[in-house]
């Protein structure tokens, strides 16, 4: 058994994890999901060689600093937790490629995100995240960043320099305006803008040649705009391009 490289306990009745597995050190993917735990065990951080772990909803509410000797992480599942707050020491996962931190109560992201240079894919939405610090810009491996459904006040000019980005999601953020830095977004596919309050639609939009998807549903103008804007169903018809209004 100390051989054992997976172990999957998601979802099962356990009130915490089975101390009978501290012994399991070459651990390379874990899953503990839906372990009610609140706090994490200390020894989970010796669990060195671990590339892949779930902690979805385990009603964790810190990270204790131990966690961070997990630096050979490439996935990392926080969803559904109680998290208020990320510590800034977070940004040494180097490793990451994904990261998932959406629904818990976070009220900020540090700046040391920016460190995580290999990243493919973050999301951290559903959360009370007012700002998103300029440094998700060097992140310029992204090809998913998902920041929906937060009061986020202002999103940095900076995410203009993530030229490797395919799907973006910016729902429910209270957005009056398509943010410009997406012209400069030269692999866009998808991106979802729904739910907002946005009125016009850019006549640059036209120049985003690899857009698949443009959800622009619940948003507050009428479909007439749509309709009259020639360039734009031009583009939807010629490059294949979706556009989703209801």
């Amino acid at each position: 058994m100390t051989n054992l490289n997976e172990l999957n306990l998601n979802y099962n009745e356990f009130t915490s994890v089975p101390e009978s597995i501290k012994s399991l050190n070459n651990l390379k993917e874990l899953g503990i999901a839906g372990i009610n735990l609140e706090k994490l065990p200390e020894w989970i951080a010796n669990f060195y060689e671990l590339r892949d772990l779930d902690l979805s909803e385990c009603n964790i509410h810190t990270l204790p600093e131990s966690f961070k000797k997990l630096n050979n992480l490439l996935v990392l599942d926080l969803k559904k937790n109680n998290l208020t707050l990320i510590p800034e020491w977070f940004g040494e996962f180097t490793k990451l490629i994904n990261l998932n931190l959406s629904e818990n109560n976070l009220t900020s992201i540090p700046t040391s995100f920016g460190k995580m240079k290999n990243l493919w894919r973050l999301s951290f939405h559903q959360n009370k995240i007012e700002k998103i610090p300029s440094q998700i810009g060097h992140l310029q491996k992204l090809i998913l960043l998902n920041i929906s459904n937060n009061p986020i006040k202002e999103i940095p000019e900076s995410l203009a320099n993530l030229s490797k980005l395919q799907s973006l999601v910016l729902v429910s953020l209270g957005l009056e305006e398509i943010p410009k830095f997406i012209k400069s977004l030269s692999n866009i596919k998808h991106l979802y803008i729904a739910s907002n309050k946005i009125r016009e639609i850019p006549e640059w939009i036209v120049e985003l040649s690899t857009l698949e998807i443009l959800n622009l549903r619940n948003n507050h103008f009428n479909e007439s705009l749509i309709k009259n804007h020639p360039k734009l169903i031009k583009k939807m018809e010629s490059n294949g391009c979706e556009i989703i209004l209801s």
